[in-house]
């Protein structure tokens, strides 16, 4: 038995020459080698022109074996033969033959076809847009800003047409109730230098500041707007007020230079302020001066302000 073909091979015989009996061991040859359903005799009722096709054209002492195939050179051997050789011998060996040669074009044939194209997968769909309740904005770190700050420091003020010139200190704390935005309340009292007129004053103060620049642990400049409530004591021998102690109430604008940072820092400023009624004062019947309503004073302290982390 020819060994099996690794695909199934479909081939007509024809079978030239050769004594009665010839065509049949031809194909019994051929049907031994590649099954009884492969080989079939060209011009039999109901056969078909298969892909490949054979010739067997016998001879004397030999036999010549021609295969063609469609789209290939077609394959000749011929095959000698004993004289001791009997036909039947003879007969099967040319089917033998056309098997072989039918075997070999198909092999040819599928080692020359081109492979196939690769087969890829699809690509992956692209992922649907999240539905917009699930779009979320990114988060946004807000900036370090202050929330309270404590200035402690000194002043010196000189009222307008004043009798004398004040030195005192002062006790302000703020809170931002905004990045740029703090309310602040203080506390504060100075006294008249020696050689003037023997007053004092003690004063609370309530109001808002603004943040000019927009660094809140760097430089800072504050611009601030205050009510004041001051309570003004002279000293004994006057005549005029009656009473030593006036109670009097204003405002004050002023603008601090400042370095409000983790620790202890320093602030510097100027205040102009506005407070009444003006004050007479008088020594007997002579007329000493007065405590006006304006002043002017210079401030300095140190400054304490916290940060929010």
């Amino acid at each position: 038995m020819w060994p099996s073909a690794p695909v199934l091979l479909l081939v007509t015989i024809a079978v030239e020459g050769g004594e009665e009996g010839t065509r049949e061991r031809v194909m019994s040859g051929c049907r031994a080698a590649l099954g009884s359903s492969a080989c079939t005799e060209a011009g039999a009722p109901g056969a078909e022109q298969e892909p490949l096709s054979a010739l067997v054209r016998v001879e004397e002492a030999a036999v010549v074996v021609s295969v063609q195939g469609n789209d290939a050179e077609p394959a000749t051997r011929r095959l000698e033969f004993a004289a001791e050789d009997s036909a039947e011998q003879r007969g099967i060996a040319a089917g033998v033959l056309v098997a072989a040669l039918a075997a070999d074009l198909e092999r040819s044939a599928a080692a020359g076809a081109p492979e196939p194209a690769p087969v890829r997968p699809p690509p992956a769909p692209e992922p649907e847009p999240p539905e917009p309740s699930d779009i979320r904005a990114p988060e946004v770190t807000e900036p370090r800003r202050r929330v309270w700050l404590l200035d402690v420091g000194a002043y010196g003020t000189a009222p307008l047409g004043a009798l004398s010139v004040h030195l005192g200190g002062q006790a302000e704390v703020g809170f931002f109730v905004l990045p740029r935005l703090a309310l602040l309340a203080g506390a504060r009292g100075d006294t008249a230098l020696s050689g003037g007129l023997d007053a004092s004053r003690l004063g609370l103060s309530l109001g808002a500041g603004f943040e000019l620049l927009p660094r809140a642990h760097g430089l800072s400049l504050l611009a601030i707007g205050q009510g004041r409530i001051e309570e003004l004591q002279l000293g004994g021998g006057l005549s005029e007020p009656l009473d030593a102690s006036v109670l009097r109430g204003g405002g004050a604008l002023s603008l601090r230079l400042g370095f409000p940072t983790l620790g202890a820092g320093f602030y510097a400023g100027l205040e102009g302020a506005l407070i009444g009624p003006a004050v007479a004062v008088y020594v007997g019947t002579e007329p000493q001066g007065e405590v006006p309503l304006a002043s002017f004073s210079l401030l300095f302290g140190g400054r304490l302000a916290s940060l929010r982390p």
